[in-house]
């Protein structure tokens, strides 16, 4: 019979009494009808019975017993999708069997197309159920697919934060809005991580020729490089004449040059090998530029080989452009685990070049770099350096380390957490170090060389004839510290610490603690030395330097506790020698089995030289008072040595308080001729005058208060 358009599905709700429940579809077969109960599957000829099966207009479902009230009945046609007749050729080919046949194609169809069953490979929902169509796609956009309360679906957005939010944001075909990622330093643009994840490339994207790569490189690029050599030597200005400009470098925004491993210099300390490196000057003229795990070589080999025996700049994260005019800085490079090596230079000023150039630059970030070789190892002339660590290793008998403000740059608030200076080998042969330098030298700008914090600072086999931290210019050097020094290196005839001798003032320098070993002398402090202080520390004299162990000519300079063991006796000069303003300090104690009794130990030419803890002592006459002092209110403590002006002076010195009765003691004197004898002072009551009560008193005697007690208050 002919198949009529019908939808072979439907549902009715239990009242409790009711038993019999219509269907308005055709049915072939009693097996073809599922009936469910709240979606429970229930028996033929059990829990209901049929009427009505092969009418095309339906029949009815008689259960057994009433379906509760509320429950949810559900019916539908579920047809088999089997063909048990066969055919046989030149048999009886009747209608009702062939009408039967396509009978049931197009019931299977009905049930798929109008609900029933569907593909097992589809969304559906349970049989027996029907749900509207989904919106169009204009309207399903971004959008969740939601059920309302009868379940039925339909589309919304998601609430914003919410995580279907995200996970829409996500899946949008440009990585999504949600994700962000910024680029280290200021000012940087925000982008998608998607669009971050593009900007990573390998240098084989241009053939492995890095000097290709930094030509053609986009803004935001990391070029990632193998553990093999590159070769960009001439890429930058023949690899730049420095102070000609204006050069050719990197202007790209946020370049990243990120490499395998931080390579070592060889074992001739001509080249670096065992790592990435590119050889030749890498420099930079753009922002946000970082340099991780890599090295720069423009040591004696590479320079021999790329550039006819010249000398070239080595890593240059920033520089100006063109001098004298000053340019924008550069702003937001970060540096870590790099080193260079520089070719040493004759010394020249027109082969001075820098391993490592940090100029004119802002908030730079260094985790670990190391400069060996070079004229200058690492040169700053930054605004707002924090590193971590930064090792110099030669710079010839120059400067191994430049903290610098000159006419185009600036050079303040550099915060080093650990610095060493130490030599390096060549070819067999040791290179000595060059100093630590602060320096100002511009003209034009009034720019001073401020805030230099270093943690640690450590100085080891400087050049002979070089001093270990020094100071230049023409202007202020203010607000510089180290927290803790370590020397063992100075020569005889410089010192581990030489300022205010070359025109710079120094203001508020400051040395929180030291330990020094040297064949020369500690601290040399002229008149340039303005303001510093330097605190306590142990000092270790191994050779006669033939002049004074520390020397000030400063008008304001305060010291901390001194340990000082002197090896070799200082027998031609005096130990510690003042010559012109004031200078205190707390505690200076001698040691040392070289130490002989003609001996001099302390000199003073002018001024105020006061060695003590609390200026409870005016040193009065002569220029200087007592190595030590402790004084706590109304009882005095005096130990150390006092030196005599002139013969026939017995007045040594004032102490206030004063005591209230006349003190009398016996010390132990030492006279210029080296003669040791027995001297009685005298405290006078009431104006705390200290007299020596003997007159044999000769020029130049040294009288020794070991540890002279008294109250001014009682005897």
């Amino acid at each position: 019979m002919p198949v009529t358009d019908q939808t072979p599905i439907g549902n009715a709700v239990g009242n409790g009494v009711a038993t019999v429940y219509p269907f308005d579809y055709y049915v072939a077969d009693d097996d073809d009808l599922v009936v469910q109960v709240d979606g429970v599957p229930k028996t033929l000829n059990v829990d209901y019975s049929l009427t009505g099966v092969g009418n095309e207009e339906g029949g009815q479902i008689v259960f057994t017993a009433p379906p509760a009230s509320g429950a949810q009945i559900s019916h539908f046609r579920d047809t088999a999708l089997t063909r048990d007749t066969d055919y046989q050729t030149t048999g009886d080919l009747f209608a009702n069997v062939v009408d039967f046949d396509f009978d049931r194609l197009w019931l299977a169809l009905q049930e798929i197309f109008g609900g029933g069953k569907a593909p097992a490979s589809t969304l559906r929902v349970p049989n027996g159920e029907t749900v509207p169509a989904l919106p169009r796609r204009a309207q399903r956009i971004n959008k969740l697919l939601l059920f309302d309360s009868n379940g039925d679906p339909y589309v919304a957005a998601p609430v914003s934060g919410s995580a279907a939010d995200v996970l829409l944001q996500l899946a949008a075909p440009d990585g999504g809005a949600l994700v962000g990622f910024r680029q280290n330093g200021l000012l940087t643009v925000a982008r998608t991580m998607l669009a971050k994840a593009r900007d990573i490339k390998h240098v084989n994207d241009w053939g492995g020729d890095l000097k290709k790569a930094l030509q053609d490189v986009a803004e935001w690029t990391t070029i990632v490089l193998d553990a093999a050599n590159y070769d960009i030597s001439g890429l930058y200005s023949s690899d730049f004449n420095f102070g000609a400009g204006p050069f050719v470098g990197n202007t790209k925004r946020g370049v990243r040059l990120q490499g395998a491993n931080m390579p070592r210099v060889n074992s001739t300390g001509t080249a670096l090998e065992g790592g990435t490196v590119i050889q030749g000057t890498l420099l930079n003229l753009a922002a946000d530029f970082e340099a991780y795990d890599l090295g720069v070589d423009v040591g004696d080999d590479v320079c021999a080989a790329k550039y006819g025996g010249a000398y070239a700049e080595g890593f240059v994260p920033g520089c100006n452009t063109a001098y004298p005019t000053v340019q924008a800085t550069i702003k937001g490079v970060c540096v870590d685990r790099v080193i260079a090596l520089g070719r040493v230079p004759t010394g020249s000023s027109a082969t001075y070049k820098h391993t490592m150039l940090f100029e004119n630059m802002e908030d730079t970030k260094i985790g670990m770099i190391e400069a060996v070789g070079g004229y200058h190892a690492f040169v700053s002339k930054v605004i707002n350096l924090q590193a971590n660590s930064i090792m110099a290793r030669g710079g010839a008998a120059g400067e191994a380390v430049i903290f610098k403000s000159d006419v185009a740059n600036r050079c303040e608030d550099n915060q080093i957490a650990n610095l060493r200076i130490d030599n390096w080998f060549k070819n067999g042969v040791e290179q000595k170090a060059g100093c630590l330098r602060f320096e100002a030298i511009d003209n034009v700008n009034s720019h001073i060389t401020s805030k230099i914090k270093i943690g640690v600072c450590t100085i080891k086999n400087l050049a002979a004839g070089v001093d270990g931290i020094q100071a230049s210019g023409t202007f202020p050097i203010v607000d510089c510290g180290i927290g803790h020094l370590n020397v063992d290196t100075a020569t005889s005839s410089v010192a581990a610490l030489r300022m205010g001798y070359s025109g710079a003032d120094i203001r508020r320098f400051v040395i929180g603690s030291h330990n020094i070993v040297t064949a020369g002398r500690s601290f040399e402090l002229g008149a340039g030395w303005v303001e510093g202080h330097i605190g306590s520390g142990s000092q270790k004299f191994t050779a006669d330097a033939l002049q004074p162990l520390m020397s000030f000519a400063s008008s304001s300079y305060t010291h901390g506790v001194i340990q000082m063991t002197i090896d070799v006796a200082q027998t031609n000069t005096y130990m510690i020698q003042r010559s012109a303003g004031d200078v205190r300090i707390d505690l200076i104690t001698f040691g040392g089995g070289a130490l002989i009794p003609s001996t001099r130990y302390l000199s003073s030419y002018g001024g105020t030289f006061t060695i003590n803890a609390t200026n409870a002592v005016d040193s009065g006459t002569p220029a200087f008072g007592v190595a030590g002092i402790e004084y706590v209110p109304y009882k005095v403590k005096l130990k150390g040595a006092v030196k005599t002006l002139t013969a026939g002076s017995k007045q040594l010195f004032t102490v206030s308080p004063a005591p209230l009765v006349t003190i009398r003691r016996t010390v132990n004197s030492q006279t210029a001729a080296a003669a040791f004898v027995t001297r009685t002072l005298e405290f006078t009551g009431g104006t705390g005058v200290c007299t020596v009560l003997d007159a044999a008193v000769t020029a130049n005697d040294f009288i020794f208060l070991d540890e002279v007690k008294y109250n001014p208050l009682t005897r």
